[in-house]
């Protein structure tokens, strides 16, 4: 081998030994710890090491003119890679700058490895830059993203909400499930730490979410969405709308400049869950993109409400009974039941019921609650749709009206007929009470049971002879209805009292014996508030009494026994219709 080549070769070796055996000694960091200072190494691998000591030196930091380094310590157990210089800030405006030298043996010789010099470490890391906060539409849970920080000695990512730490974490993305997206737009911040804790300002590089809102019209059937802007990103290059029907996966309908925060869906199928979300796209040649919450919307069906139908209309205690059949299948917007007199035929507005009246009933009755005042009505029902347009309404229907005369020993009963359902009607049933029944609590008796052609009832039973009897009619409906229930109607209740009748004696027996008391005899007369005055033959007031309930025992006004002999009397009362009875007679007293 030529001579040149075996000193290149040898030189080559030494090198490779050296570089092999001698690796650079790194003083990591210097930290700040209060009134210390924190110093990191990193000791160096090498085959060749036989550990002395590492030697920590120190000098104020002067960058123009610094003073000579001096031993702060020596550490002779390894592996030792921290140390804490105690005081070091106690001196205001003093820094210090260290450095380090590992001591070591390799093949008997000794050696030393120095770091570079270092000061306490107060630089913050680089901002750590966001690359998009999105929400995802069917959890609606927000993901935050960001980009790595590269800076040297960078330790921790901090996750910021509206100012409020939420999460450190060594990772780049962090999931937000506490904060509800849906209900408005929410900011986001990262910043971070280094190995000293150093950490970079908060409001560099805030981002918020895009929040997305709607109003539905079901009469056009169209969606109006609104949304804020995606902030955070220099610009925006356009909008995404995506659009589910009935739970089905989300696709795209349409797109907009990203300068635009509104769309109107012209195409919205009826009765139908409908869910929309919004997708910004960054303004830049690398895709990134942020989607919005979703929305959920329920568009109502229009036009098709049918079978809106009167079941009944009855007089129950003077208030008149309004039983309503409508469609709940459908989505009524509202419900109008209308009323007129029945000789006429202007109906006005009784009463409207909105949807969340009615919810998921099929069946209503409404009880009409003024004075009945013993007259002829009229219904009908009107059902509206969403878009407030009449689509369905129900046949006409009245109440019995019962009215009646009293002809001594019989009544006259004619009522008006029931003209409401579809089957027409199978009969009038007669009910009638023969007492006060709002006092006796009694129930009534059926006494005559009429085809639907009659209108009209004569009423001869002698038990009615000067007795108050009260009727009312119950109209039962012929089977085969439209839903099924056979269905009744019953009139107002209406009361005819008896002719009444009145006897006086003529003598009384002042003997204690039979007719020995003035008494009122007969049907239907009060007895009480009335006016009685008894004369002498010579035309002179022996009594005068206003209550006969007990009778008269012949008895002037001091209490004493009338002589025996012809007295007159002058009676004025009422019966029980209120009608005035005059009545003058005489009267003989027996002794």
């Amino acid at each position: 081998m030529p001579f040149i080549k075996k000193i290149s070769l040898l030189i080559f070796l030494v090198i490779f030994w050296v570089k092999a055996n001698s690796q650079d000694m790194t003083l990591s960091r210097v930290c700040e710890n209060g009134n210390n200072n924190i110093i990191t190494w990193i000791h160096p691998t090498s085959f060749c090491t036989n550990f002395i000591s590492y030697a920590i030196y120190f000098r104020e930091y002067k960058p123009s003119s610094p003073d000579p380094y001096a031993l702060l310590t020596e550490i002779f157990t390894d592996p030792t890679t921290t140390y804490t210089h105690i005081n070091a800030n106690t001196t205001f405006g003093k820094k210090y700058e260290y450095k380090i030298t590992l001591n070591y043996l390799c093949g008997g010789v000794p050696q030393t490895l120095d770091s570079k010099e270092k000061i306490a470490d107060l630089i913050p890391p680089n901002p750590t830059v966001i690359d998009s906060i999105s929400i995802d539409p069917v959890a609606n849970v927000v993901y935050i993203s960001w980009f790595k920080n590269k800076t040297p000695d960078f330790s921790d990512y901090s996750v910021y909400n509206s100012g409020l730490e939420i999460k450190i974490t060594k990772n780049l993305s962090h999931t937000d499930a506490t904060n509800d997206p849906k209900s408005k737009s929410i900011s986001y911040e990262i910043t971070g730490y280094d190995s000293c804790g150093n950490k970079n300002s908060f409001g560099q590089n805030q981002h918020s979410t895009v929040f997305l809102t709607s109003t539905i019209d079901t009469c056009q059937s169209s969606v109006v969405l609104n949304w804020s802007h995606y902030k955070g990103w220099d610009s925006i290059n356009r909008y995404y709308i995506f659009r589910a029907i009935n739970a089905s996966a989300y696709f795209l309908i349409d797109s907009v400049s990203g300068k635009i925060n509104s769309y109107k869906d012209n195409i919205v199928p009826l009765q139908s869950n409908i869910s929309y979300f919004v997708r910004a796209i960054k303004d830049t040649s690398i895709h990134t993109s942020s989607s919005s919450n979703s929305i959920n919307l329920q568009s109502a069906k229009r036009g098709e409400i049918k079978n809106t139908y009167l079941n009944h209309i009855s007089v129950e205690n003077k208030n008149i009974e309004i039983s309503i059949h409508f469609d709940s299948t459908q989505y009524i917007g509202k419900l109008v039941v209308y009323k007129s007199l029945a000789i006429q035929n202007s109906f006005s507005i009784l009463k409207i019921y909105n949807n969340n009246q009615l919810g998921v009933l099929s069946n209503i009755i409404y009880i009409e609650n003024p004075s009945f005042n013993e007259e002829a009505w009229k219904y009908k029902v009107s059902t509206f749709d969403v878009c407030n347009l009449a689509v369905d309404s129900s046949q006409i229907s009245g109440n019995v009206l019962l009215q009646g005369l009293n002809q001594g020993d019989k009544n006259l009963l004619y009522w008006s007929k029931y003209f409401t359902w579809n089957t027409g009607i199978k009969s009038y049933v007669i009910n009638r009470y023969l007492d006060n029944y709002i006092v006796t609590g009694s129930n009534p008796v059926a006494i005559k049971t009429l085809n639907q052609n009659d209108s009209f009832y004569v009423d001869t039973d002698p038990e009615l002879i000067g007795k108050t009897a009260c009727y009312y009619i119950e109209a039962e409906q012929n089977p085969g209805s439209l839903f099924g229930k056979i269905e009744l109607s019953k009139s107002n209740v209406f009361c005819l009292e008896g002719n009444s009748s009145i006897y006086l004696p003529n003598a009384l027996y002042l003997n204690g014996g039979q007719n020995s008391i003035f008494l009122i005899r007969g049907l239907n007369i009060n007895t009480t508030n009335l006016s009685f005055e008894v004369f002498d033959r010579w035309g002179r007031s022996v009594i005068k009494l206003n209550d006969l309930s007990n009778g008269w025992a012949g008895i002037d006004k001091d209490g004493s026994e009338l002589e025996q002999g012809l007295y007159f009397y002058i009676l004025k009362t009422t019966n029980t219709k209120g009608e005035t009875i005059n009545k003058n007679g005489g009267i003989y007293m027996f002794k």
